[in-house]
This record gives C-alpha cells, sequence and structure tokens, in this order.
C-alpha cells in the first residue's frame, strides 16, 4: 500500500495506488513524483519496470517512465504510456538505471522531468586509498590527473579515496603514462561488455566519468547521514575534489548559505521530509533542498508587499550575523584536525565549543526566520510548512 498526509507529521495508510498490469510496468510500479493538476487531480510520473527478451533467449531489464492521474488514492493509467522511454535517453544514458522521475511545471505552463541515472566508470577509474602510493610510485607522472573522489562515507569519515580525473589529458600524456592507459582499456572493455546498450557508447570516451562535472566551489552535503546526529555535518569543497553520485552539492555556495542549511531550521525541516535508508537520513536535492522556505538578505526588488514571497527575508545585519556564526562552526572544526565529521558531531563527543558555535548559528538564522528561540522542532516545522503553502498556494 502507501501512506498520505497533509503536514509529513501524520500518516494514513491507503491500499496500493498503482500495479503492474501492463507491458510496460509489468515488472514492477517504481517511485516517481506527482504534481497537483488545476482540477485538483494528481498527475504522477512513475517508473515501470519490464523484462526485454534478447536474441539469444537471455533478458535485459527495462525501465521507462509512466504516467497516471488519480485523486491520491485511485490512479488510471494514462492510454499512450510509456511516454519517455530509453529510446529517448542521451548518449550514455543507462536504460537499466533510468528511474525514480523528478516532474515539475514550468512558470510557462510547459512540465519537465527530472530522472537519475548513475556513473559507468567499472571502478577502473577510482584508485582506491591501499592502491595509491603503489600506483604512484608505478606512475609519478599521473599524480597531477588524480583528485579526491569524495561521496557520503569519505567526507564524513575523511577516509581517502582517489579517481583519475583525465579531463584535460592529451591522447598522447594518456598513452605515455602505462598505468594509466592499462585502466583506461579497462573501463573501455567493461563499458563494451555491459548489456546496457547506454553504457556501451560511453566506450567511446573510456577515459573519463559519465559526468564530469568539477565547481570550483561547492557545499558538500551527505547524501546518507546517521540519525543519530542532531547535525548532518556538510562543508566547503573545491576544485581538487570530485563529488561522487553518493554526495549532494550546491555549487558556488556562500557562508551564508552554509549558515542556514547547517542550522536547526533546516535540520527540522530535514528530519521531516526526507527519505530514510532503513533508519538513516536520506538527504535529497529535490525533496529536501529545493522544496526548503530560504531565507534571503532584503533587496530593493524584494520589498514589493504584494509578492507572496517578500516576508521571507531577512535584514542585511541578519545575513551578516549568519555569515559569522557560520564561519565560526568551520574555525572551531579546524582546531581539531585529527577527529574525522563523524567524530566531531557524534553526540557523545561533539566538542563543547563546536555545539556552542551551532547553537549560537541556530539563534542568528532562527532571528532571520522570525521565529521564538524556544520554539520546539515540531513548531519550526509548523512554520516552514506554514510558509511553504504561502509560497506555493
Amino acid at each position: 500500500g502507501h501512506a498520505v498526509s497533509k503536514d509529513l507529521l501524520r500518516w494514513d495508510y491507503l491500499p496500493a495506488a498503482l500495479a503492474p498490469d501492463s507491458p510496460y510496468d509489468w515488472d514492477g510500479c517504481f517511485s516517481g513524483s506527482a504534481i497537483e493538476l488545476d482540477d485538483g487531480r494528481q498527475l504522477l510520473m512513475y517508473t515501470g519496470v519490464s523484462k526485454e527478451v534478447q536474441p539469444d533467449g537471455g533478458q535485459r531489464m527495462r525501465q521507462q517512465q509512466c504516467l497516471a492521474i488519480g485523486d491520491g488514492v485511485d490512479y488510471e493509467k494514462v492510454p499512450i504510456n510509456p511516454v519517455i522511454t530509453g529510446d529517448m535517453l542521451p548518449e550514455g544514458g543507462s536504460r537499466i538505471d533510468f528511474r525514480d522521475p523528478k516532474i515539475v511545471r514550468c512558470q510557462d505552463g510547459s512540465y519537465r522531468a527530472y530522472v537519475g541515472n548513475r556513473p559507468a566508470d567499472g571502478g577502473h577509474l577510482i584508485i582506491e586509498a591501499d592502491e595509491y602510493e603503489e600506483f604512484i610510485r608505478k606512475e609519478p607522472e599521473a599524480k597531477r590527473f588524480i583528485k579526491r573522489l569524495i561521496g557520503s562515507e569519505e567526507f564524513i569519515n575523511n577516509r581517502p579515496r582517489y579517481c583519475l580525473w583525465l579531463v584535460d589529458a592529451t591522447p598522447a600524456q594518456i598513452k605515455g603514462m602505462h598505468e594509466v592507459y592499462k585502466r583506461v582499456q579497462a573501463c573501455k572493455q567493461d563499458r563494451e561488455s555491459s548489456p546496457d546498450e547506454g553504457r556501451q557508447k560511453l566506450a567511446l570516451r573510456p577515459a573519463l566519468f559519465r559526468e564530469t562535472n568539477n565547481p570550483e566551489s561547492y557545499i558538500i552535503v551527505p547524501a546518507t547521514s546517521s540519525e543519530r546526529r542532531f547535525y548532518v555535518p556538510l562543508g566547503f569543497l573545491d576544485a581538487d575534489s570530485i563529488p561522487s553520485n553518493a554526495a549532494v552539492i550546491i555549487p558556488d555556495a556562500t557562508l551564508y548559505h552554509f549558515g542556514i542549511l547547517t542550522s536547526s531550521v533546516h535540520m527540522a525541516w530535514m528530519r521531516a521530509v526526507c527519505g530514510r535508508l532503513e533508519s538513516r537520513y536520506r538527504y535529497s536535492k529535490d525533496i529536501v533542498y529545493n522544496n526548503f522556505p530560504f531565507v534571503t538578505p532584503k533587496t530593493e526588488s524584494s520589498l514589493d508587499d504584494s509578492n507572496p514571497c517578500s516576508s521571507l527575508h531577512c535584514t542585511a545585519g541578519q545575513a551578516s550575523k549568519i555569515k559569522m556564526t557560520a564561519q565560526n562552526i568551520l574555525d572551531v572544526r579546524a582546531k581539531y584536525p585529527d577527529s574525522s565529521l563523524a567524530d566531531l558531531y557524534d553526540e557523545l563527543t561533539m566538542p563543547a565549543d563546536l555545539r556552542k558555535a551551532h547553537v549560537e548559528n541556530d539563534r542568528a538564522v532562527m532571528e532571520a526566520y522570525g521565529f521564538n528561540p524556544k520554539m520546539s522542532e515540531d513548531e519550526i516545522v509548523a512554520e516552514l510548512f506554514e510558509i511553504y503553502r504561502k509560497l506555493t498556494k
């Protein structure tokens, strides 16, 4: 079955809303998202899963995006399903891992769907910590093409992991580094032998990850974090680190953004709306970050009282205070170079000065939102949902 809620705090459990009953979803109706139509009904986009028989008698899994319209309890699949198939994917897209669509309606009335995919390097472009020294000893020229690879585990626990980042390497340079060339060859063979056609196409550029995003500066948010922490550890990274798909990144973010995101206000929102992996927090850019009511400093253009967003602004002084308390959190962390973020944010071992720095930041952010500093977490969540309702009505 499924569960519904008006406030994400109290849930009612209902029978199954969708079930596999068509060729495009015989093997599963996977997760998706919905938006409300003008008549109050929901437009739901979900992932349909089916198996495709190959000429040799084998089977391949296929995922495609489908639509259904309903009232939150009963849904009817549209007759033109599937509406997005693997044939429509860009070069390198995986038909096997093509799921979890996020549907949005744009201001011009058009619709967009954002669908997850995964890198396909086969692990051959990754250098584990216990391989690094030997690899550099054999191939010292490769050092300038190696960067830290950072996901949730590496960031929180300060565990080293590396990758070959050959975006700027010339063909001659790659061929001149024997150990690198062997890994590129292995990556090409892995992609060519994949049962997925999208991954096979990536064999045409075996020296590169499927994604080649490398921002100059960004905030990193672990996609998965222990529910035992009050604060999910966030931080700043630069172009020397490559974020993996096990983390959420916010490019070009500032100290002000860091202060808001690491505050008890944002943490309360995160705990209320995030997904869970077992009992651990699953931070999502679509559900948690994109829907969070972000208070912003006032500008001349934001003073229009007819704008429903005009009330969600703080003063320049309040914004400056948040930047100061955010920097203080980073400064206190730096006093403990022997401790990982897992150590610093363990409720049993969190240093008193770090906790104090967070409390000061929490107060600054609460003030910016106009919240009473004595509000409980449930009260904070209720206020944020009321702000969200006003912003989205």
